[in-house]
């Protein structure tokens, strides 16, 4: 309840992702004196060598922790590809509502869902898929993205819901990888939308819905 939300001055969604940050054991230092008359003797855990804190400084290691390992397992992926890959993993539950969000941004760092999704998304795919659009209901921008095993042509485009097609994210010659594609809805009305993927050999189509 005491962190700080977004959106950052510029507009974007922020934080990134949440984790756990408040009533955290932790390593205590030696230096600690614990019979300091300020030291409160309830953070105190039974071995004494770990107290309770809270705070960025707890929340931030456990995404630290996934990602180091993430990165053992695969020291070639980018910045931007392990954001993704945190933001696209992230749990939702009755707490988070909708997301992403500015106060919960894409969700609970869920480091067996990061792992699961890892497999799919690092080094060149190895099937055609068509992934869920993430945030899905999306309020004008959500992100849209499909893997590609072989050099193909195909068209990634969105439909209402009498099949007109309203916009064409791409289309012509593609080559093996993952893409990551931003959809703007701006201009469109609220409802249900649908995306369809189609090359030389594989065809398939997801619902998103559009809230405004």
């Amino acid at each position: 309840s005491f962190s700080g939300g977004g959106p950052t001055r510029d507009g974007r969604t922020k934080p990134n992702i949440t984790s756990p940050g408040q009533i955290i054991g932790s390593a205590k230092s030696r230096e600690v004196d614990i019979h300091a008359p300020n030291f409160q003797e309830a953070l105190l855990l039974p071995t004494q060598g770990y107290w309770l804190l809270q705070g960025t400084s707890m929340a931030a290691p456990h995404v630290a922790g996934v990602v180091a390992i993430i990165f053992e397992a695969n020291p070639d992926l980018t910045g931007t590809q392990i954001i993704d890959i945190i933001e696209q993993s992230g749990e939702s539950d009755g707490y988070t509502g909708v997301l992403p969000n500015n106060e919960w941004g894409y969700g609970k760092v869920d480091a067996i869902e990061m792992f699961d999704h890892f497999e799919i998304t690092h080094g060149i795919p190895d099937e055609f898929y068509l992934f869920q659009n993430y945030p899905n209901p999306f309020n004008a921008f959500t992100t849209i993205r499909f893997t590609i095993p072989e050099p193909t042509t195909g068209k990634l485009a969105v439909y209402d819901i009498l099949g007109r097609r309203v916009d064409v994210l791409i289309e012509g010659e593609l080559e093996p990888r993952i893409y990551t594609l931003l959809f703007d809805g701006a201009g469109l009305s609220s409802g249900v939308y649908f995306y369809r993927l189609e090359t030389d050999t594989f065809t398939n189509v997801h619902k998103m819905i559009l809230l405004r």
